[in-house]
This record gives structure tokens, sequence and C-alpha cells, in this order.
């Protein structure tokens, strides 16, 4: 099935994104559009001392690649996509609001379906992909939980989704959190694992593994912040820091990202058609943290 059919197949009337935008959803959409080159180089791990984060996520998403669709929600320049395109039967199908983002997307990947949408209200439709994921892209959306809804609704049952967060105990996700309020920083939000656990029961999702990904910022992104002397040694050794955390598991708990990895329970054949639509059709939308 090419994946212009899967689009047709999983789509419902896809909504413009009409909803108000706050201002920090102005900021955000404003960011990326700008900067949309400069992410193709740091999301291809190839950049800044990136590859051994790059390669958890791949490892994370192959091992449950063993459906027949897959859907990339917020996924920027299509890295990704990309890769999960070549390892699936069927199609892969990215998303993201960015304009500018899947401009570039189309221009260097050609077997995946790039669409502009919206991560808090997919336009497709419910239990239309064996795996949904999203990475390196939730903690900018203001309703993060409200789009980890929206991905569990359109994942198959007995699917897999998979989703990074920014960690709240982490020092610096929680000091990049509160500093986001300001306009030097794109919106971006920490949650704690407690907050996600309870919104994925809410959601009926259970929770397979939490995988920590990096200890820091990754070096690509620390240069951005840190790259003017006398600060520019800071990003060698945040590439440091990360290197050893992945072979320190006592510093789980303090990652700045965790990976979530979680499924959607197949549809039971007892059970009665309301607990079904309760399953499969029922996002939650919560806003704990």
């Amino acid at each position: 099935m090419a994946a212009s059919d899967a689009w047709n197949m999983g789509r419902t009337a896809c909504p413009a994104l009409t909803h108000p935008l706050a201002a920090q959803e102005r900021r955000v959409r404003d960011h990326f559009e700008t900067n949309a080159g400069d992410y193709f180089e740091t999301h291809s791990g190839e950049a800044g001392g990136a590859r051994e984060i790059r390669d958890r996520y791949l490892a994370a998403l192959g091992a449950r690649l063993t459906g027949a669709s897959a859907l990339d929600v917020a996924c920027g320049p299509g890295n990704f996509a990309a890769w999960a395109a070549r390892r699936v039967k069927g199609p892969v199908v990215g998303l993201d609001f960015s304009a500018a983002m899947i401009r570039i997307a189309k221009e260097r990947f050609s077997d995946v379906d790039f669409v502009v949408g919206d991560a808090r209200r997919l336009p497709f439709a419910s239990g239309a992909y064996d795996v949904v994921y999203s990475f390196r892209s939730l903690q900018h959306v203001p309703d993060m939980e409200g789009a980890i809804a929206e991905m569990a609704r359109v994942a198959a049952p007995g699917g897999a989704l998979l989703f990074d967060f920014v960690n709240a105990w982490n020092p610096l996700g929680a000091l990049r959190s509160t500093a986001s309020v300001s306009r030097r920083f794109i919106y971006l939000r920490a949650h704690t694992r407690r907050a996600i656990g309870a919104l994925c029961a809410r959601l009926g999702l259970v929770v397979d593994e939490w995988l920590p990904i990096q200890l820091l910022a990754d070096s690509a992104n620390a240069r951005k912040y840190f790259g003017a002397r006398p600060l520019a040694w800071l990003p060698r050794l945040f590439e440091r820091a990360n290197e050893w955390s992945a072979r320190c598991r006592f510093l789980d708990a303090l990652a700045l990202r965790v990976l979530v990895v979680a499924k959607k329970p197949p549809v039971r054949e007892d059970a009665a058609p309301a607990a079904q639509a309760t399953v499969v059709d029922d996002p939650i939308c919560s806003t704990a943290s």
C-alpha cells in the first residue's frame, strides 16, 4: 500500500490549524519555521555528538516496528520517519505543524507521506496505525497531554506508542521549563515520571519501559546556548556526561529526557461494546504535572 493510500485510509476531515494560538504557541511555530534547516542536521545524529542519543531512540523504535504502518507525530525534518519507512512493510506518515519542516522533509525523503497538521488534533481515524511515536518534540506542545491522548487514539489496539518527555527531576530540565516563560527560550514543559505514568493509566496504556535517553543537553544544542567564550568548553562536557551516564544506571532517575515505551491493549473479544469504545476512542486530556 502506498503512503498516500494510508493517508486516505486513515484520514478524517483534516482540520486546519484554526484554534486560537497563544503567544507561546506562536513563538514555537516561528522558531521552527525560521530554524527548520538547522534541525535537519541536529536530528540526523551526525552533528554535535548526538549519534549515541539518536541510536537510543532508533533501537527502541526498531524493536517495535513489526506492524504494517507507522505514524511519526511532530516529525520535524523527517529523519526518524525515513528511517522507519525502510523497516516496515506498509506506509509511514510524518506529521508536523511547521510547513517549513514538512517542506524540507518532502525534499529529502520520497518514501514517506509528510503532512502539515496539529498533534493535538490528529487528522486520522482511530486505530489507524500499528506504531505511533514522537521524539524530541512533544515538550514544546503546550497541551502535551492532549497530544499523547491523540496518539493513543490513532494507535491500533495491540499497537505501540513511543514518546519522550523532559524530566522535571533533572535540574537542567526544571530550569529550562521555568525559563521558557521568558522570550529568550521557546516554550518547553517538564513532567515527572509519576505524572506521565498516571496519564498513561488514564488512557488505558500499559507502560513497558522507561528508557533514559540523556543526562544533559546534547552538545549540538548546548552550543546554541554556551558556544561563545568563556563557556565554549561546556558542550564537550555535556557530550561526555551523556556518554558516561549511559553506563551508570543510578543516574536514570535524573535523566534529562526519558523515553516511554507503551502498548495499547488489544480489544478483548469478550468485552462489551461500550468497553471497547472506551479503550479505542476516548482520549483523555489531563493536565497532571
